[in-house]
């Protein structure tokens, strides 16, 4: 008899606002361990190719925000978020059919600094590091500018994007997960709802009234005609004009701006010489490619990422709270994602634990 009850049980319902990365990891890791229990409808008004996760460069690494007060359990929770992503995406990586669909690739990387510098507190959240010695250096210079005295290498994931969230909405449509598409004004939009999970990124400055939350503009270049099967980035404490150079599949891309409280989404013609300038001087193979396309984005800034179930009185529907990630949400995404399945398992009082292999 308990048996039969269980399964005519009405099944709970949540919401989930924003179709970033955030939104689908979080949707597509509800729906595969509690997709019995629980109605999940992503609702959004910009749904891939649109969002911004869709104009990420795509490098998993963490980093920590150089403005602003900082909460000083941030870097904790950072490399805590990042490891269970790399983990899941080791996971993913065994399957080659898999990481062929989401153009997902284990790269060498190198971090080019102007000067001698503190390790970064990411070299254990990679999957390998190291510091160039001397004569390494001078064998990189080959490839980059002179200028550049010290480095470090390292090994991470590069994920596109553009690939991985339509595999993550399949994967989520698959197991019966909803979606709606319409821009929402308020959470009491949905009170009919059992749990809300706000991803709604930076439009959480308008939904839930936090002026915490502010874009970090960011334009990138694709090029082609040049080929490069690794990363170069300069480290901003030393040599302050950003660059990087992501191998994707099929193209490269580099960058970037980090302008603070523009809002712009436009590519600006000048910003686009610029970057190819400095990029190219870095690194000077990169002068026998071609820009084949520009975009920008803005990265949905905070001090500190939020995510907590919000202290609500009276009845209505469970608030979970997933934003303000900046530019990092591709490498925090599986990480904040679990976090918050293991929330709304508290708040619904769900019994199947929080395991999922993709």
């Amino acid at each position: 008899f308990i048996f039969k009850l269980s399964l005519n049980m009405e099944k709970r319902r949540v919401a989930i606002i924003g179709a970033g990365i955030m939104g689908l990891s979080i949707g597509t890791l509800l729906s595969d361990t509690h997709g019995r229990e629980l109605d999940i409808t992503i609702v959004a008004d910009k749904f891939t190719p649109e969002t911004t996760s869709d104009k990420s460069g795509g490098q998993i690494l963490p980093y920590i925000p150089a403005s602003g007060k900082v909460d000083p359990g941030l870097e904790k929770n950072i490399i805590r978020w990042t490891a269970a992503t790399v983990r899941h995406l080791q996971e993913l990586s065994r399957d080659p059919a898999t990481a062929e669909a989401i153009h997902l690739a284990r790269v060498t990387g190198y971090r080019l600094l102007g000067g001698k510098a503190p390790l970064p507190f990411w070299r254990d959240a990679v999957l390998a590091f190291k510091e160039l010695g001397e004569k390494e250096v001078e064998g990189l210079k080959v490839k980059v500018s002179p200028k550049y005295k010290h480095a470090w290498m390292y090994q991470t994931f590069m994920l596109e994007c553009p690939s991985y969230l339509p595999w993550l909405m399949e994967r989520f449509r698959r197991n019966g997960g909803l979606v709606e598409c319409k821009k929402v004004s308020s959470l009491s939009e949905f009170d009919g709802y059992d749990a809300v999970i706000n991803c709604a990124g930076l439009g959480a400055r308008d939904l839930v009234g936090d002026a915490s939350v502010y874009p970090i503009r960011g334009q990138i270049l694709a090029l082609k005609g040049v080929n490069l099967d690794a990363i170069y980035e300069n480290d901003k404490d030393t040599d302050p004009a950003m660059v990087y150079i992501f191998p994707w599949k099929d193209e490269l891309i580099i960058g970037g701006t980090a302008d603070a409280n523009d809002w712009s989404t436009e590519s600006d013609p000048q910003t686009t010489r610029d970057i190819y300038a400095r990029c190219a001087a870095a690194v000077p193979k990169l002068a026998e490619g071609k820009v084949v396309r520009t975009w920008a984005g803005l990265r949905p800034m905070r001090s500190t990422v939020r995510l907590e179930m919000e202290k609500r009185q009276g009845r209505g529907p469970a608030v979970i709270h997933c934003y303000g990630h900046g530019g990092q949400g591709i490498t925090l995404h599986w990480g904040c994602a679990l976090d918050v399945a293991k929330l709304v398992e508290t708040a619904l009082q769900l019994t199947t634990p929080t395991m999922a292999k993709l």
